[in-house]
């Protein structure tokens, strides 16, 4: 949240983070507050408040810019296997230009991330857990950006920032075939967990927009734009 405090402010605003006007959820004479719902990056310095008669005197606070801070609020799934789990985490503040974001255990501060954590768009991020790491009791996640403090989970009940990573004896789902079916592609194989778990599937680098699970044999993505061409 940002909050304006000035006298005169009207009825109306519009506050803008490069270009792109931010949520107004508190507007009066005195004060004005806006949740910030689209951001680039931590540090803001493209900045303006607009009233129906112009920039407000004053507007040269506005400019100076300032620095959001990041504040993680869930991530899903909360448990998955030692075999990997795309992982995804709503963090506050965060846009697409963020870099050095990890995701870490708050009692060691290990990552447990396999690849680079991605921001998928504001406030969303996303990486692949590491495989072979078993982390057999429920453990409080914690954001990291760069070599600041860590940033811990904002609400109270703390259950939607943990992580367990369950070892299933190395019983991996394995697809043995696959089949295209207009905007379906059908997965054939064995051992597909038919319940406790959310499927993703990608394609030439394109995440499905839905996958069912219809059987421990048979799992379908759907495509809302088509399947992608094989390259």
């Amino acid at each position: 949240m940002v909050k304006f405090e000035g006298t005169a402010l009207g009825d109306t605003s519009d506050f803008q983070i490069n270009g792109v006007s931010q949520t107004n959820v508190v507007h009066g004479d005195t004060m004005a507050v806006f949740a910030v719902t689209d951001a680039t990056d931590l540090a803001q310095t493209d900045l303006n408040l607009f009233f129906p008669v112009g920039l407000p005197k004053g507007h040269e606070l506005v400019r100076a810019g300032f620095t959001l801070e990041p504040r993680f609020v869930s991530m899903t799934p909360n448990a998955g296997t030692t075999g990997s789990t795309l992982v995804q985490a709503v963090v506050a503040g965060v846009g697409t230009s963020t870099t050095g974001l990890d995701l870490v255990r708050g009692d060691n501060d290990e990552s447990i991330c396999r690849t680079d954590v991605e921001v998928v768009s504001y406030g969303i991020v996303q990486c692949w857990t590491n495989r072979n790491s078993d982390v057999a009791e429920a453990t409080e996640i914690k954001v990291k950006h760069n070599d600041n403090p860590r940033y811990e989970c904002v609400p109270d009940d703390k259950t939607g920032c943990q992580w367990v990573a369950i070892n299933t004896d190395k019983i991996w789902p394995r697809v043995l075939e696959l089949a295209i079916s207009g905007n379906t592609l059908v997965f054939t194989g064995d051992t597909y967990f038919t319940e406790g778990y959310t499927a993703t599937a990608s394609y030439n680098d394109i995440m499905a927009t839905s996958v069912v699970i219809n059987s421990a044999t048979e799992a379908v993505a759907t495509f809302e734009g088509g399947v992608p061409l094989q390259t």
